[in-house]
């Protein structure tokens, strides 16, 4: 975080990049929060049950199903204690979250690269629109390269071979 934050004081980016940035590190800082403090008053598992309540999970037969086995493997296995709130809350919610923050975090790290390499070639002149294109441009190019990177190998390999 200390050499992004580096980049992003030494050079003049686009409000969007530095809305990316600070969305993704809030979100995900919260959701490592929030799992950090999962046992502080079971919030996760009465998070799960209100909204299993509110919802009206219960009457669906699949979520019934569940909750009965899940009941089951509480009384007879030793050491189970999740209830289907908790994991309805932690594998659910908090992973999805995560995936969203990792995602806007890529998007954002994508968005600095094709700014920077921007900046270095026109100096710093083109419009957000433009700046979009450049990124395709750059992960379409990252993604033929490595491929003819990996042709051109494999090539180099069958010659050693022979």
């Amino acid at each position: 975080a200390g050499s992004l934050a580096v980049v992003l004081l030494r050079r003049r980016f686009h409000r969007r990049t530095y809305l990316l940035i600070l969305f993704a590190y809030g979100l995900y800082g919260a959701v490592g929060f929030g799992s950090a403090l999962r046992r502080l008053g079971d919030w996760q598992e009465n998070l799960g049950a209100w909204l299993i309540a509110r919802l009206q999970l219960a009457e669906l037969p699949a979520w019934s199903h569940s909750l009965a086995q899940i009941a089951h493997w509480r009384e007879t296995v030793e050491g189970y204690s999740f209830t289907l709130g908790y994991l309805l809350v932690d594998h659910l919610i908090e992973e999805s979250l995560e995936l969203m923050a990792a995602g806007l975090l890529l998007a954002a790290f994508l968005a600095l690269r094709v700014e920077t390499l921007d900046q270095y070639e026109t100096g710093g002149t083109r419009s957000e629109a433009e700046a979009a294109e450049a990124l395709f441009r750059v992960v379409r190019r990252g993604l033929s390269g490595r491929a003819q990177r990996h042709s051109q190998t494999v090539t180099h390999w069958r010659q050693q071979v022979r």
